[in-house]
């Protein structure tokens, strides 16, 4: 048994999915809207490689209608969009409805570091402040 795709409902439960899996984890995430008939066609294959790469890989779906905030500032520009993210790092992206390119990305995503990652290089807050505080600029609140 597999993964399940994790729907955000809103800006604040990206954000604590963001601040939970960011630092040190390895993340998934599908840009999509319910009326483009891409994002249909490839959310079974999303949900398939949900279950066969979920021990390693937390899957997230954000609505692009619900959720506008948190896809203008991860610069999303079409759907489906597939961003995958190591450490809070944005690490790759597939733009379009296109399943070996999505694998690809759910591997590499996958395949870095392994179960004693914390272990390796720095903590995410050794970092320069310019790539740490890329969520706290996505979720900071308009004038």
């Amino acid at each position: 048994m597999g993964a399940k795709v994790l729907k955000v409902k809103n800006r604040n439960e990206f954000k604590n999915y963001m601040a939970e899996n960011g630092p040190a984890k390895r993340m998934v995430i599908d840009f999509f809207a319910t009326w483009c008939p891409p994002c249909r066609m490839i959310s079974p294959v999303f949900e398939e490689l949900s279950a066969k790469y979920g021990g390693r890989v937390t899957f997230l779906k954000v609505d692009v209608d619900e959720i506008r905030v948190a896809a203008q500032k991860c610069g999303i520009e079409s759907m489906p969009t597939f961003q995958g993210y190591y450490k809070g790092k944005l690490i790759g992206q597939v733009a379009g409805a296109d399943k070996e390119k999505l694998e690809e990305l759910i591997k590499k995503v996958a395949e870095l570091g392994d179960e004693n990652d914390e272990d390796e290089g720095g903590e995410w807050y050794d970092q320069p402040k310019k790539k740490r505080s890329f969520f706290k600029r996505l979720f900071k609140k308009s004038s």
